[in-house]
């Protein structure tokens, strides 16, 4: 007869064989039922296996989302396999002790097991195994802001997983370095790697990793304003997620969809959608970075609907939560929403100013140094559109967020900021109304151009018809001004109104067009007149035309026909006398054939076409231009020379952004000129500096960044490193002369 002991190693291998296949095939109930009974198996100290059952329970509790349990489990699981040596199971046990400790919150404890997991697993020449652990080391550094070392990884894993030939894989890390370029602002980067994740994806069938792509790559178009294809792809995603049964991307989902619902104006949808992703983040789990960004969504919800006390005590949580975990980027956002609440007391103090730029602050260097390029020039635009310091240091942060936008591709963005910078005062970029109280040598079309002379001739004889007006040029080239000249020149009394097409979101257009009656939807608490009524008796402006969607079209065409509008919730039209000049940048009548533009409202519009050639096209004007603008920003006089060499500075360049962008060079010269009177470098630098580590181009003044590295050292040498004294000295935060210091490397040692 066998003795007991020679009969143990058998019922242990069957043990092993029945749990894996649990893992395997994700029977969490049968598989756990299976442990309970086993637990003196598990217990063994003689032999490893022991180790590798009590792996195979945490693997299924780390399935059913039980992370304090598979926690547990795993640390026995490594206790139990540590005596044996620095074998490939053991680099398991820690990998999914870093997992479970990442769900749980704890990342620094998470990145240690990781590194110990990786280390095994490289010396036991695991290569699936190291890229598990290098991908996770990512997600670790992702979580805590640290974009480049979560792209080192991830490109390493990459390599890795091509020497395989693991596609599974590779489609996976692609993913992941998508979202992380994402995060950066490094969007073309961004999709790129994405488009690589969909199409291996789709060779593969594998829904799961498509469905997470789909998610990041509508989240790309919701940041840069093109909120039609973001709900589209999020739409794509959403049956994915259902069928491959994805908890934690659904409350992702439910977050961008929240988020996407906030900007759209559609608030109860959203705070559905958020208080959704949030149930899902809690039983997940109740303390980690997915349950950060809806509740500061709801913030931002509650801050829109100026809810100020709300959306303090939100932030305030959002806050507290992203500090925990040690999110960076969530830090800063709910820095953002605090500071914005504080501006929107009824009763805001010179205290609550205070505070507030002390908050905007902190935000900003939280952004700077992670290297998050979006959240800065976001936070930028908003300290300037807040009244945030002087008029100087406004204009100063809407050309850094300028820039910004510009390096990342953003161009809803870069020509938002510029319409800002242009229109120093003007809240809203989408709206626009002629000043009538404007002197006539400032609202002039200034131009030596033959082609555009003749054209402003036309233009002035078509204003006395009824036909519509199209404008045609590239962007920059000055289409609103020849739309207020023709204005000017028709003799109407009524308003010049204007509407940037691309600048208003499909959801909105129609109501802020059409207007409504209080109590025609919800939210309606009030009547809103709408732009077609404004424009009554005047000239309406449709700029950026062919960004306008099929349905818009549609209901413009209808007004253009009729000359008739009706209120949202009204049941009687109005007619309307008003005259329609439209604008774009486009190949209309190529976007015609695409059929992407209607012909029936092309047509309509295009009753006498002008085509505004490029500043490319006219260089003499580029001269007057210059001098010009220099009037204008007090940098010249009336009658005063420009030196030959500025002019011949100005003259060598192609100017791809036109007259506008000529406008905002002469801006920035006429804000370091000011600067420099002033002596305050600091500020320049910050102004002119560009530090887009992808791009190849160089600005007019971008050889400043090493003049303000010199600045620096200097200031820290003459206070002998006190950083305080040194920050005072700069007239700069010490938390900016830290983050520089850490961007320029400078650090008293390596000095020395």
């Amino acid at each position: 007869m066998k003795s007991s002991s020679s009969k143990k190693p058998d019922v242990r291998s069957e043990l092993l064989r029945q749990l894996s296949c649990a893992v395997r095939f994700r029977d969490i109930s049968g598989g756990l039922r299976l442990a309970e009974k086993c637990q003196d198996a598990m217990s063994d100290r003689s032999d490893p296996t022991a180790g590798q059952l009590r792996r195979l329970e945490a693997e299924l509790l780390y399935i059913s989302h039980d992370y304090k349990k598979a926690l547990a489990s795993a640390r026995l699981a490594a206790s139990l396999l540590e005596p044996f040596g620095e074998t490939a199971e053991l680099a398991e046990v820690f990998l999914l002790t870093g997992k479970a400790l990442i769900n749980l919150g704890n990342y620094k404890e998470a990145e240690t097991a990781f590194l110990d997991a990786k280390s095994l697993f490289r010396r036991n020449d695991n290569n699936s195994g190291n890229i598990d652990a290098a991908n996770q080391l990512a997600r670790v550094y992702f979580t805590r802001s640290e974009y480049q070392n979560a792209i080192k990884y991830l490109l390493e894993a990459v390599k890795l997983a091509e020497q395989l030939g693991d596609k599974r894989q590779l489609a996976f890390l692609w993913g992941n370095i998508g979202r992380v370029y994402t995060l950066m602002g490094n969007f073309k980067r961004a999709a790129e790697a994405l488009m690589m994740n969909i199409d291996i994806s789709a060779e593969l069938g594998d829904d799961k990793e498509r469905a997470k792509a789909l998610l990041s790559i509508g989240y790309i178009e919701m940041q840069s304003e093109q909120y039609e294809k973001a709900a589209e792809h999020f739409e794509q995603a959403q049956p994915l997620l259902i069928k491959e049964e994805l908890r934690r991307e659904t409350a992702i989902y439910k977050t961008y969809c929240g988020e996407l619902k906030i900007r759209c104006g559609q608030h109860s949808n959203a705070r559905r959608l958020l208080n959704d992703a949030i149930k899902i983040a809690k039983s997940l789990s109740p303390e980690s970075s997915l349950l950060v960004t809806p509740i500061r969504h709801l913030a931002e919800l509650e801050l829109a609907l100026k809810k100020y006390s709300e959306a303090s005590r939100l932030a305030e949580r959002a806050l507290a939560l992203a500090q925990k975990v040690g999110e960076a980027a969530e830090e800063g956002a709910a820095l953002r929403i605090l500071a914005r609440a504080a501006l929107g007391k009824s009763k805001s103090s010179a205290k609550d100013r205070s505070k507030a730029i002390d908050l905007f602050s902190r935000a900003l260097n939280i952004f700077e140094e992670i290297g998050a390029r979006f959240e800065r020039a976001e936070t930028l635009v908003m300290m300037a559109t807040c009244g945030m310091g002087s008029p100087r240091r406004r204009l100063a942060n809407l050309f850094r967020a300028h820039d910004l936008y510009k390096q990342m591709g953003i161009d809803t963005k870069y020509e938002q900021t510029q319409n800002l910078i242009n229109r120093a005062d003007a809240p809203n970029p989408a709206l626009d109304s002629q000043d009538q109280g404007l002197p006539e040598e400032n609202r002039k079309f200034i131009t030596a151009n033959r082609q555009i002379k003749k054209a402003l001739g036309h233009l002035e004889t078509a204003a006395h018809s009824e036909l519509p007006v199209l404008l045609i040029g590239e962007t920059g080239t000055g289409k609103d001004l020849l739309a207020k000249h023709y204005h000017r020149h028709s003799g109407r009394k009524g308003e010049f109104v204007a509407v940037n097409c691309a600048a208003f979101p499909e959801t909105l257009l129609e109501s802020e067009l059409f207007g409504y009656r209080k109590g025609a939807f919800t939210g309606a608490s009030a009547d809103k007149q709408g732009l077609f009524h404004r424009a009554n008796g005047g000239t309406f402006f449709l700029d950026e035309i062919g960004e306008l969607s099929h349905a818009s079209q549609a209901k413009l065409l209808t007004v253009l026909e009729t000359r008739r509008a009706r209120r949202l919730g009204d049941t009687a039209e109005d007619k309307l006398d008003i005259r329609f000049i439209a604008a774009t940048n486009c190949d209309l009548s190529a976007m015609v054939e695409a059929g992407t533009f209607r012909r029936d409202l092309y047509y309509r519009l295009s009753g006498i076409q002008f085509r505004i050639p490029p500043l490319s096209e006219r260089p003499e004007d580029i001269p007057l231009l210059l001098h010009h603008f220099l009037i204008k920003e007090g940098v010249a006089g009336e009658n005063e020379q420009i030196d030959p060499a500025l002019i011949g500075e100005f003259s060598s360049r192609s100017w791809p952004g036109n007259v506008r962008q000529l406008e905002s060079e002469v801006r920035k010269l006429a804000l370091f000129s000011t600067m420099a009177r002033e002596d305050s470098l600091g500020d320049l630098a910050g102004v002119l500096i560009q530090d887009d580590s992808d791009s190849h181009t160089v600005s007019l003044f971008n050889q400043v960044e090493q003049f303000e590295r010199g600045l620096i050292l200097k200031a820290l040498k003459q206070s002998n490193w006190n950083k305080s004294q040194a920050a005072r000295s700069l007239s700069i935060h010490e938390s900016t002369l830290r983050a520089k210091m850490k961007r320029y490397d400078i650090h008293e040692t390596a000095i020395s």
